[in-house]
């Protein structure tokens, strides 16, 4: 995830620069489509027909097995052009003022984690800083405290795939303001992608407070800990649309669900042969993906070493 963040930036930067412009839907189809590559355990299947406008999701993420239940993570895709995020202005269905309260009021309905993935990428020095981070952002990923350069939990580039809560999302942007779309305050509130699944360590391995687990372990004590995660994600922010201290707590405070048609579906990759549009049944999202932590794939060996991307910016 760290190196498709890499990657991503680097699209949205030179990208730009060179007039090719990556919208939001090709970057998610790209960064989907590589995931499920070099992860046999992941399925992802695109839908003709979704409630996307119903939901207001980009893509639909479920995680968990038959024998503890699953988790879902409602995604909504928004990148930056230059110093902001234009397209959060984007108008939402029905009575929504925004497209994110369509996902924040569909998850609540339905028992998912309304998300926010950002992606970004700027010159190293757009904010005129020597780091290349703004100077009124804070910096989450750090146990330390320490910020770029000296953090070593993440690079400025590992944003490329950054994740917030999309109640962080509204307290900034629904209250107007020249600065509700503006990168610093929303980037303030985010981190890398992959901090979802657990929190990287400098020398490669995932750690989180339960145990130091290996890249692509899938056990209950981890997706016990990924719900906490999520949990403290929305609990922060969701109580009267500002933010509210707090930390992990030991139970869930969203039940565990059971998997849907559309998304047992993908999971056994019988879309094509499986009557998956049900009455009301209809995917969330036009792209769907599981990860079935019971699944008997094992991932792949890594051909290659993570690069370093303290190398890789010029």
């Amino acid at each position: 995830m760290d190196r498709l963040a890499i990657e991503t930036w680097r699209k949205i930067d030179t990208g730009d620069r060179q007039g090719i412009t990556f919208r939001e839907d090709s970057l998610t189809d790209h960064n989907l489509w590589v995931l499920v590559r070099d992860h046999p355990g992941l399925n992802v299947h695109r839908f003709n027909q979704s409630e996307e406008k119903r939901t207001g999701a980009d893509w639909e993420w479920w995680i968990g097995a038959d024998s503890t239940g699953w988790i879902c993570l409602r995604i909504q895709a928004k990148r930056n052009y230059g110093i902001s995020y234009p397209r959060l202005d984007h108008p939402g269905n029905d009575d929504d003022d925004y497209q994110y309260d369509t996902l924040i009021n569909s998850c609540r309905r339905d028992g998912q984690y309304p998300l926010h993935v950002l992606y970004n990428g700027w010159h190293r020095r757009a904010f005129g800083t020597h780091d290349g981070w703004p100077r009124s952002a804070r910096w989450l990923p750090c146990t330390g405290d320490f910020r770029p350069p000296k953090c070593r939990h993440a690079h400025p580039m590992h944003f490329g795939c950054a994740v917030v809560s999309s109640f962080a999302v509204r307290a900034v942007h629904s209250p107007g303001g020249k600065n509700r779309r503006l990168v610093a305050p929303h980037i303030s509130n985010a981190k890398p992608w992959s901090h979802l699944f657990g929190v990287v360590g400098p020398f490669g391995r995932f750690k989180t407070d339960a145990h130091e687990l290996h890249r692509g372990a899938a056990t209950d004590e981890w997706l016990d800990w990924v719900q906490s995660n999520l949990d403290a994600m929305a609990r922060e922010w969701q109580v009267g649309g500002s933010r509210r201290a707090g930390r992990a707590s030991t139970g869930s405070e969203h039940p565990r669900l059971s998997l849907p048609p559309y998304a047992d579906a993908v999971r056994h990759r019988t879309v094509e042969e499986s009557v998956v549009y049900q009455e009301g049944m209809r995917p969330a999202a036009t792209r769907v993906m599981v990860l079935d932590a019971e699944a008997d794939d094992e991932p792949e060996e890594q051909s290659e070493e993570i690069q370093d991307p303290f190398s890789l910016w010029d």
